[in-house]
């Protein structure tokens, strides 16, 4: 594929004219927010550290045309502090982003697969209050953060197409994720755990979006359902942003916990 760069150049170039824009953005912008746990108050766990990995399923680019595979790696920790709860981790992404279609004319370029990888951090903090008198709680706001630092020949392929008419392309490998969320736990009889959590942020600009004049930092939406049974937390988020929307099916394993 040593001139597939310069293919997907020429045909954005010469149909400009009749193709629909095309947008190459950074895989990671509404993606890199995934779930992470943290015991409840009524636990009585002051900190707990959890292994963490998810599978990311979606579609990218003008109507979903691209596709997207990903498995996201991650250690994080996690902090009751009286109100306020927080966590950090660091972890490893690697995935897929695979070219589809490039317009909705009868040019069609051939599936191309392009892979990406990204080492990146990830933490919150929130307010939290008792919920009913079984231990359940309201995360009632929280911020949320994530910084990824992408690498990979989907960055080179955006990076090669910078140029590109009709077409908005980022070109830089740092990603990061700014945003607020709301979560709630219900504990139930069998203390045994079900949540839900809503969250919405933005990716920081890093000086690389080229194309349109103007534009607006793309935007992510996050739905997550969770349930936890002893040490393990399974998820399911459904993530929607600018131009892409996924799932994540994902699980949280706490291998350590602290009481004080």
């Amino acid at each position: 594929m040593k001139n597939s760069s310069l293919f997907y150049l020429l045909i954005v170039v010469c149909f400009a004219g009749c193709a629909e824009p095309y947008y190459f953005l950074s895989p990671l912008n509404s993606t890199s927010q995934t779930y992470h746990a943290i015991p409840l108050r009524s636990d009585s766990v002051r900190s707990a550290i959890y292994a963490n990995g998810n599978v990311t399923m979606g579609g990218a680019n003008q109507g979903g045309r691209d596709n997207i595979y990903s498995f996201d790696g991650n250690i994080s920790r996690s902090h009751n502090l009286g109100c306020f709860q927080a966590y950090y981790g660091v972890g490893l992404t690697v995935g897929n982003y695979l070219i589809q279609q490039n317009s909705q004319t009868d040019i069609t370029i051939p599936p191309t697969d392009n892979f990406y990888g990204a080492l990146g951090f990830n933490g919150a903090i929130n307010l939290v209050i008792p919920l009913g008198n079984r231990g359940s709680e309201w995360r009632i706001i929280g911020i949320e953060t994530s910084l990824q630092n992408e690498f990979g020949n989907y960055l080179k392929l955006r990076r090669s197409l910078s140029d590109s008419t009709n077409s908005l392309i980022e070109t830089s490998n740092w990603t990061t994720t700014l945003g607020g969320y709301s979560e709630i736990i219900w504990k139930l009889k069998n203390d045994n755990q079900v949540g839900y959590k809503i969250g919405c942020g933005t990716a920081l600009e890093h000086g690389g979006i080229y194309g349109y004049a103007t534009h607006a930092n793309p935007i992510y939406l996050q739905n997550t359902f969770h349930l936890t049974r002893k040490n393990v937390t399974g998820f399911v988020q459904v993530d929607a942003g600018t131009y892409t929307g996924s799932v994540q099916f994902g699980v949280n394993y706490r291998i350590r916990k602290k009481k004080m």
